[in-house]
């Protein structure tokens, strides 16, 4: 289902009222309030409404902080007819444009999705372009990689509840042992744990609840608890 995103605003400014103008409930006839999602930091634009943005507003610097939200605002703007040149906000009244300097937005956001269809927004007489947005469902995957921690989480819910996006199955043991990996005399791996491609583990080594990357090799007599090497 499609999803057009009709409002963003910071969290840290939502209070108990959110206030969503008419014109945007008379363009869809429906819209959800959501506060318990985030903001993956992934966008895809067309190039040409892109390469517009950035030249009418030169002082943008942030696609997330600036970009983002003037679209979404902009959205159902429109040029009515006999008044060329003449914008129509979401209230319906005829304003100026806006400066380059509009309010940046934190990243923490509560949007307003909407699952209706392309014909209802075109109805409204809005402008150039739409903005959509894609949620997924519990039953998928999604997580921010922006640090070390969360590279560390990421790596060790491979083993765990996204054990499906390595591509290889656990074994008897709870496990994942690539086929070319080698493990020397006396050498043992632990359940909820993963050696890829190429491994090496030496002689009399101990390897529990860690993530070894491909081509990493572990000499003898070490004993590794919950690490990542790659």
């Amino acid at each position: 289902t499609r999803q057009f995103l009709l409002h963003v605003v910071s969290g840290t400014d939502v209070e108990k009222d959110v206030r969503v103008y008419k014109r945007k409930i008379r363009a869809v006839g429906q819209m959800e309030i959501r506060s318990d999602l985030m903001d993956a930091h992934l966008y895809a634009f067309n190039r040409t409404t892109l390469q517009d943005v950035l030249e009418q507003k030169e002082a943008y610097r942030s696609i997330r902080l600036e970009v983002l939200p003037y679209l979404v605002k902009s959205q159902l703007r429109s040029a009515p007819s006999g008044g060329e040149g003449t914008i129509v906000d979401e209230t319906g009244n005829v304003v100026v444009p806006p400066s380059s300097n509009l309010q940046c937005l934190s990243q923490h956001r509560a949007i307003a999705p909407s699952a209706f269809k392309q014909d209802l927004l075109a109805s409204s007489g809005g402008g150039t372009h739409r903005c959509c947005v894609y949620i997924a469902s519990k039953n998928k995957y999604c997580h921010r990689l922006n640090s070390i921690q969360a590279y560390c989480d990421i790596n060790r819910d491979v083993i765990g509840e996204a054990s499906h996006l390595s591509g290889y199955s656990f074994s008897s043991h709870n496990n994942i042992i690539h086929p070319s990996c080698v493990l020397g005399s006396k050498s043992t791996v632990g359940p909820q744990c993963m050696l890829a491609e190429g491994s090496q583990l030496g002689d009399k080594c101990g390897v529990k609840r860690s993530v070894i990357g491909r081509h990493c090799r572990i000499g003898s007599n070490v004993k590794r608890l919950s690490i990542l090497l790659s």
